[in-house]
């Protein structure tokens, strides 16, 4: 954990942090590395490496081009694209890749409250179907393993509605710290 916070100052590199933490473990239990190995979610790993291989693969297509024409200003325009933005994209992708993709659009305007208004937007987002986040499929397998299942039109029967009230409160909420003044612009 010390290196990953110390990592702007070492620049070590995230993935290498992280290798490394996996590596320590594996030398300090020794004997139980293949118990370790045979708790690992594979799938799910591979799942979301998929991911980010299909949006990167879909950037380099020119797929998202579209996105090029999008100004982002922060103000209640930009708090509302980036909640409609984050709404549709993590239908497609998922929230997390769908935001890995959306840094660079959001990191020249340099404003708080487009941060905020996107990270609300799309985990807020990651509640409406089963695809919207990664753990909603980690529940979803979880529980089946159980022997509940939980089928896609179910989810989205509650989802929506707890998509819908959550993105409104949080328009309401970031437009009034906008307006106050609560939130660097």
């Amino acid at each position: 954990m010390v290196l990953f916070f110390a990592d702007s100052i070492l620049y070590i590199g995230l993935p290498l942090i992280a290798l490394s933490g996996a590596a320590l473990v594996f030398i300090i239990d020794r004997g139980k590395t293949s118990q370790i190995l045979k708790n690992v979610d594979w799938v799910l790993l591979l799942f979301f490496a998929g991911l980010f291989i299909v949006i990167e693969g879909a950037v380099r297509s020119g797929v998202f081009e579209i996105f090029d024409q999008i100004r982002l200003m922060p103000d209640a325009g930009g708090i509302v694209l980036l909640h409609i933005l984050g709404i549709m994209g993590s239908q497609i992708v998922s929230n997390v890749p769908f935001t890995m993709f959306m840094i660079p659009y959001i990191t020249p305007v340099s404003s708080d409250v487009l941060w905020i208004s996107f990270a609300s937007g799309a985990t807020l987002a990651g509640n409406l179907t089963l695809i919207g986040a990664i753990s909603n499929i980690i529940v979803v397998e979880m529980a089946a393993k159980s022997g509940i299942y939980i089928k896609f039109s179910e989810f989205f029967k509650i989802g929506f509605f707890v998509t819908l009230l959550s993105i409104f409160a949080s328009l309401i909420i970031l437009m009034i710290e906008h307006q106050v003044g609560f939130l660097k612009v």
